[in-house]
């Protein structure tokens, strides 16, 4: 949660309160264990638990009315899911086992149980109090079934006897009873005066909770004694229960001033932090050169001068505030650049391509010069450049960059000759180069990269690429082979068929141009020496051979190629 600085200059002289229900997975359970249970009175040890980073974390009331202030909560689902509304619905299945002691409770199958366990010496002969909650999302469709979702607070040793594992007491009892807390044993029918409808509830997401109750028992001075805390999902993996074990355990008061604390670390003028704070939820950070936040991480501070800087952390919660300063000496950072590219160019042969250049430490201000040179970082052509920066006090970098352009664009057409007086050729195109996709423009309208149904002719057609580059290009579909044209005289060939060379007679003195047709009606142009025509090269097939002559008289004739 981020508050303005308003807020809490308004109210550093005296504790800060935080706004909301929180939930908070920075801290590990074995950390919390030993912050929270070990003081004067008792010595904590051997911390084990079942947490998978999820189920379990640190919660802060805020300035809720929920019974207990802070402290641990253990869920057989996702912690994180818990600040929220009582109209919320939170399930999450953890996948992990269950735990026989509750089993031995409920007398059905459990799932998803959530354990700490740590053994404990005290100082004197006392009796220990640990304060809880226990909530669920199974009130209050779920009273009196099998979904009895439990809570065990078991300790064994000296003074302690009782029919759990390790011959252990459960604690953790409905007081002036002898039944375990649980859906079936506190409701609004059972022991109703510890029961806290939820339903409608906007703090937490579980439908209801208990009111704060205690796990009480005798220790005797320099024992060796074992705890273990346990919830579990009775029946199901479904519909997540919590226990919140509060501060407030074991000889704690209700205040839990939040440690603060941060590591600061300079790099070429940029100040580095690292928050090890921890059980707050509303922070200021004061950089000592005009700048603040309130992120519990921030990011990286740059000082435009060099000098002395005191730099604070002010951290509250529920209850508390504290503040960690310290000072940091911020020398003149060395002289850096990196060119980075915007944009490169768009189209082939282009120069639109946009750069920047970033440049921290030196002395500003700074000349930027290129090689080769540019007069506009906004509009440059391909190419490989270097960036020479300089600041007044003669300090020098330089940074390499390459300016790319995409392909030219390629196209392969196949054209499939039209019979003559009908529309029956077509001109399909392969594209690429530039930067895909493409869109068509025919001289017909057509859009498509494809057109058929053409009659001889000649077709225009405009390519246009993502980047919006152009290209033009004219195509003709011919008339197909053996179709009769008035005004087309015949040729005399010979060998027909042949192998290698094709010789005319019976036709122009004078040729202009001259067209080999096949028979898909691809035509290309060739030369036709006085040596006759090389058509050794050919597949074999049959062939037409087009001549126009410089009178513009046109002639034709087929032959085959063996």
């Amino acid at each position: 949660m981020k508050t303005n600085l308003f807020f809490f200059l308004s109210c550093l002289p005296i504790f800060c309160f935080s706004q909301g229900f929180t939930v908070d997975l920075s801290v590990s359970a074995d950390t919390m264990v030993y912050d929270f249970f070990q003081n004067d009175s008792v010595t904590i040890s051997n911390v084990t638990t079942t947490s998978n980073g999820i189920n379990i974390g640190f919660f802060d009331k805020g300035d809720t009315d929920f019974p207990v202030s802070a402290g641990m909560v253990l869920s057989t689902g996702n912690v994180t899911e818990i600040p929220g509304l009582g109209g919320d619905f939170i399930s999450a299945n953890l996948n992990i086992l269950g735990d026989d002691d509750v089993t031995f409770v409920t007398g059905i199958g459990t799932n998803d149980a959530t354990i700490i366990e740590f053994d404990f010496v005290p100082t004197t002969d006392q009796v220990l109090d640990f304060k809880y909650s226990f909530g669920s999302e199974e009130y209050p469709e779920f009273v009196n079934t099998t979904f009895n979702d439990a809570f065990l607070f078991l300790v064994s040793g000296p003074g302690l006897e009782g029919n759990y594992s390790n011959d252990a007491e459960n604690t953790a009892m409905i007081p002036d009873s002898d039944l375990p807390v649980s859906i079936n044993t506190v409701n609004d029918g059972s022991f109703p005066e510890y029961y806290i409808d939820n339903t409608n509830g906007s703090d937490i997401a579980l439908d209801a909770y208990t009111s704060q109750l205690p796990a009480q028992f005798m220790v005797q001075a320099g024992e060796m004694y074992h705890a273990k805390i346990v919830i579990a999902d009775t029946g199901d993996s479904a519909f997540d229960s919590g226990i919140f074990l509060g501060y407030n355990s074991l000889g704690n008061n209700d205040s839990l001033v939040p440690p603060t604390e941060f590591e600061l670390l300079v790099q070429n003028g940029e100040l580095i932090i690292e928050n090890k704070s921890k059980y707050a939820t509303d922070y200021f950070w004061d950089f000592g050169n005009g700048m603040t936040s309130t992120e519990k991480h921030p990011e990286n501070i740059i000082f435009s001068e060099p000098g002395e800087y005191t730099v604070s952390l002010t951290t509250s919660n529920y209850c508390c505030s504290n503040t960690f300063t310290q000072t940091v000496e911020i020398a003149q950072a060395a002289l850096q650049a990196n060119t980075e590219i915007m944009q490169h160019v768009s189209c082939p042969g282009g120069n639109d391509a946009i750069i920047f250049v970033n440049v921290i430490g030196g002395n500003p201000p700074y000349t930027i010069n290129f090689t080769p040179d540019i007069s506009n970082q906004n509009g440059i052509p391909a190419g490989d450049y270097i960036a020479t920066i300089s600041d007044q006090d003669g300090q020098t970098v330089s940074d390499s960059f390459t300016i790319v352009e995409p392909d030219e664009l390629e196209i392969i057409e196949t054209i499939t000759a039209s019979e003559a007086n009908l529309a029956t050729g077509s001109i399909q195109l392969e594209v690429t180069g530039g930067t895909a996709p493409y869109s068509f423009l025919w001289s017909t309208n057509d859009i498509s990269q494809s057109i058929e149904n053409l009659a001889p002719g000649f077709y225009d057609v405009m390519i246009t690429d993502a980047n919006g580059c152009t290209w033009t290009e004219s195509y003709e579909v011919p008339t197909m082979v053996g179709v009769k044209n008035e005004g087309i005289f015949s040729l005399g060939l010979s060998p027909n068929p042949t192998q290698h060379m094709l010789y005319i007679h019976n036709g122009p003195e004078n040729i202009e141009k001259a067209f080999i047709i096949d028979s898909k009606g691809i035509k290309r142009q060739v030369n036709i020496s006085t040596g006759g025509l090389d058509v050794s090269s050919l597949s074999n097939g049959i062939y037409m051979l087009h001549v126009i002559s410089i009178e513009g008289r046109e002639f034709n004739a087929r032959f085959v190629k063996n």
